[in-house]
Formats: structure tokens, sequence, C-alpha cells
């Protein structure tokens, strides 16, 4: 098979040379075999394979029904199988009818009018020649008179050839040999995004509960996208912007279908096929409703410029951590999204007691989810000799004792040293996890590298 992939960027824009079509076959969206979509935060990947009988010689292909958001740099034209096809030219048609369109095309030629019956005494339908259009007000000629304005119905014969009622791909192809094949077109295209939503359910002994979630995918491609399968991608995909490449990267994106991880980018395939019409935003469960055990915990977040120079009293939240492991029904990457959270009361009743956001969670990791303030814990940041060195008071006046985990985002500053151990969580990010007995204090003394440094 001789040019079987080719890029709308790589062949020739326009017809400069003349190709005698012997057939021209529209491929609609009713002969759709399959629809793949992946979609990225801000775009999506198409792959639309179609069914078509391809003629022998050259044809022009019309794949109608494709994104209005397309970009057309990005289209490929594959085909399943065959032999003996040729890919000559590609283009994408955009120019789509509307009354204007169509005036603007009939200049200079004759058109049907139907005369209005306050203007004329004689309503029959009679030619006119179109010779302008001045603004939105034609001008016309009806025999050996010109006249303008709204005179009555205009009827046209026939559709123009270069005007199309939706977005549509124009190949030019030349077949050796009469065939039926599915042809694969691969574009990128705007308007579509996703976010990710959980919910948590917390048992009313609070050390298990029921963990799930959804994807909101939301199309504003143009596209319809029935019976679709859909991946989605969780990382941020670099873009150029000055175009280039972009059709060697929307193939390539195009064939991840399956879970997987590639670099820094999660890909997640939904487990069952969605329909997310255009102009919607789209529910769709990802992980079902899955029972979780529970770690009940004090967290407390430090700020290392809020009150700089004075005593500062850090909130210390009672959270709950849930372990992202197999082990606990779970165990996949989890993109960060919103968590609403619930609890069952005395009476068995879920009762809503708020939301929060989830960061990016790996596979291992574990999230903490702040419930409400702890009661009879608190911690206090004392400024220390030395300028940006400080003392963490962490004070149990509970009958137990209670493990602390102090968050710290020092904000890309490097830590210097610090009196009890910690450990880094993020590039910007470290823990301490403070074991306090009852009716006790701890204390943790850490410098930081000064600002600008």
């Amino acid at each position: 098979m001789h040019n079987k992939v080719l890029s709308f960027a790589g062949i020739v824009l326009g017809f400069a040379f003349v190709f005698s079509v012997s057939a021209d076959i529209a491929v609609t969206v009713d002969a759709r075999k399959d629809l793949q979509l992946t979609v990225y935060r801000d775009f999506g990947v198409v792959k639309d394979i179609r069914k078509v009988n391809l003629p022998e010689g050259a044809n022009r292909i019309r794949f109608e029904g494709v994104a209005t958001e397309i970009n057309a740099e990005t289209v490929t034209l594959d085909w399943k199988s065959g032999s003996g096809i040729e890919l000559i030219a590609q283009s994408y048609e955009f120019d789509l009818v509307n009354p204007q369109k169509l005036m603007e095309k009939y200049v200079g030629r004759e058109i049907e009018i139907v005369p209005r019956k306050d203007q004329w005494p004689d309503t029959s339908q009679r030619t006119a020649e179109l010779i302008s259009i001045n603004g939105k007000e034609p001008v016309y000629r009806i025999g050996t008179q010109i006249t303008f304005g709204d005179i009555g119905r205009v009827l046209f014969p026939y559709m123009p050839d270069n005007l199309y009622t939706r977005p549509t791909l124009l190949w030019n192809v030349y077949i050796s040999k009469r065939q039926e094949t599915e042809i694969v077109a691969t574009y990128l295209t705007e308007g579509f995004s996703w976010k990710a939503g959980y919910f948590l359910q917390i048992d009313k002994r609070g050390d298990t509960g029921s963990f799930g979630g959804w994807i909101t995918f939301t199309n504003r491609s143009g596209l319809d996208c029935k019976n679709t399968q859909i991946t989605f991608v969780a990382g941020d995909v670099p873009r150029m912007c000055d175009k280039q490449s972009y059709s060697q990267s929307a193939a390539a994106h195009g064939e991840h279908c399956d879970a997987g991880q590639s670099g820094e980018y999660s890909f997640y395939a939904m487990a069952q096929r969605v329909t997310i019409f255009t102009n919607r935003a789209s529910q769709v469960e990802w992980i079902p409703r899955t029972a979780v055990k529970l770690k009940q915990s004090f967290v407390a977040e430090v700020n290392p410029d809020d009150g700089s120079g004075m005593d500062t009293p850090v909130t210390v939240c009672s959270s709950v951590e849930v372990e992202n492991s197999q082990s606990n029904g779970l165990g996949l990457p989890l993109p960060d999204g919103i968590v609403r959270i619930s609890r069952r009361d005395a009476d068995d009743n879920a009762r809503f007691i708020g939301e929060r956001p989830m960061n990016d969670t790996k596979a291992g990791g574990s999230f903490y989810l702040p419930v409400g303030r702890a009661g009879g814990v608190s911690v206090l940041r004392k400024p220390l000799a030395g300028g940006e060195s400080y003392q963490l008071e962490v004070k149990n006046d509970r009958d137990k004792a209670v493990t602390v985990k102090v968050v710290m985002h020092t904000g890309g500053r490097r830590i210097i040293d610090s009196s009890v151990k910690y450990r880094m969580t993020q590039e910007s990010s470290l823990e301490w996890d403070v074991v306090v007995k009852s009716h006790e204090t701890v204390k943790i003394a850490y410098s930081l590298q000064k600002k600008g440094k």
C-alpha cells in the first residue's frame, strides 16, 4: 500500500492540478463502526472509524459530521484493510451554508423568486438574476428591470458544491480496484474537558466507610459522541504554539485506549462505553462504591509566611486517612478533584458534612480529608532568634495519646535544621508525625532558608 498515513500539513492544501473524480462518496455518521475519544484537560483526540465502498479509479470522499472545533492540521487518514489505495490530497471544509452564504454564491446566477403579494400584482414564480449583495440587501434583474431588497421568497435550484451543511473532511484518493474497507480519521479538537469528583461516606464508628468517584466530561466540540470508547488523561500535556508536529502528536495520542502510565501522564479507560452530546456536561461513574478502611488522624497545616515574628496558632483538623491500595479496595492513581463527605449518625442517616479538595494521589499512597476541628489538640508556632527559625508546640489536652501530622508548605525554601525527624512529601512540602502523650506538649525547633537565597 502506498502512502498509507498522511497528515494535512504534509500534503497539498489546495488542488492546483486537475483531478478528474469518477465518484463522489458521502461517508455520513450512519457509516460509523466505532468512535474512540481521548479527553485531556482542555482538548480531545478523536478516532472515527467508518465503513466505505470504494469504486475503482479516482474518488472524492466526503467525511461528514466531524467536530466543529477540529484542528485541521492534525487530521490523519488511515484504513484498516485494503490495498492499492493512494491518498492524493485532502482539505477541511468549514464554509457552512446559511442564507447569506447562499446569496453570495449565487451572485451572477439565475434564481427563482415567488413575489410578495404586497409588492407585486402578479405573484407567480419568476426567474431573476442576482446582480450583487450590498451588505444583506440583494439587487436583482428581472427581465429589463432592476430591483432590490426583500421582494419575495427566494428559491435556489441546487446546493453549490463549495457549501456544506456541516463541517466536512474531503479526501481525493485513487483506488486501483473496487473494494470495501474501513477508513480511520484521527484528529485533535478543542472543546473537550474533564474533571474528577469523589464521595466518601463515613460509617458511625469512623473507622470504615465507602468511597467512589465519577468523571464529569464537558463537550463543546460540536461532535455528538454516541456509544463512545473514552479514555481520559491526567497530566499537563505540552502543546506547540506554532502548531508544528500536531499531526504526529494526534496520531500517537489516539492509540492510547488502555489505562496505563506514560511519562508524567496517567491514562484511564472507562469500563463502559459512554454517550456525551455536544453542549452538555455528563457525569460518568468511574470508581464504583467501594468499602474502605479509614484511619482517624489529626492534621495541622503550617504556612511559614503567616504571622512571621509573632506567636501564631495553627488550626488542627480531625481528619480521616484513606490508603490508596488494592488491599483497601483502591490502588490506582487518583487525579485531583473535590471529595463530598458525609457521615452516618446514630440513627444511621447519612449527613453531608462538607467538601474538601484532594490532590493527585499515587497508587500505594494515602490522602487525608479534614472532617472538622480537633478539640483538645493545639499547635502554636513561636519565632526563635535567628531570622527564619521557629518552634512548634504541639499540645494534647485529651485523656489519650494522639498522633498529629504537621504539614508545612515551604514555598520552595529548603529546611536547614529540625529537632525532630521529618520527611519530604513533595518538592515544597514536608511532614512531621508527632506522637503526644495525654496532657503533654512536644516541641519542634526548625530553621528555613531565608527568602531570596
